[in-house]
């Protein structure tokens, strides 16, 4: 009896595992809100560009929203991270479509790296290809990295920093 119960909780928590691998990407943080403060108009439908700011990072873009959503355009940390370390030993970079209230509808991941040098400039192009919701009104940048020195302490000389969409209201 206490084998049976035993095989059963380990097969709910792989089943369970398996399921939540298996989420597409454009769900994740659907239905979080993100910093309305720091939102870009979606402007349909000719080409639009600019830059994205923050102190950890600025994002040079270029979007056209049509049937579908192009964007191209660079990331590069920002210069307190290239100052005082050297790796970006992961980086996500994503591009959040969002409702009025700043309420994501879809997510894209733009960029995905690891171990290259906090100097380099990212570059990134994505094609959206499935119909932008007709509630999009604004679209987002965020990111999720970690980065390190050349400190051999195993704490000492990294730091991890986001910026994400993990409010459940505005």
């Amino acid at each position: 009896m206490k084998h049976r119960l035993i095989a059963r909780l380990v097969l709910f928590f792989v089943s369970a595992g398996l399921l939540v691998s298996c989420q597409p990407l454009s769900s994740f943080y659907v239905g979080k809100h993100y910093d309305p403060a720091t939102t870009i108009a979606l402007a349909l439908p000719g080409p639009q560009e600019g830059t994205w700011e923050n102190f950890e990072m600025t994002i040079s873009y270029r979007y056209q929203a049509g049937e579908a959503l192009s964007v191209t355009g660079t990331a590069r940390l920002g210069r307190h991270y290239r100052d005082l370390y050297q790796w970006v030993q992961q980086m996500d970079l994503y591009l959040f479509l969002l409702d009025d209230s700043a309420r994501v509808l879809a997510t894209e991941r733009i960029v995905q790296i690891a171990g290259v040098d906090v100097q380099s400039t990212f570059p990134f192009a994505v094609e959206i290809a499935l119909p932008i919701p007709a509630e999009a009104s604004q679209i987002a940048f965020g990111y999720d990295v970690r980065v390190s020195g050349s400190d051999p302490e195993p704490s000492g000389g990294s730091a991890w920093f986001y910026k994400l969409p993990l409010a459940s209201q505005p």
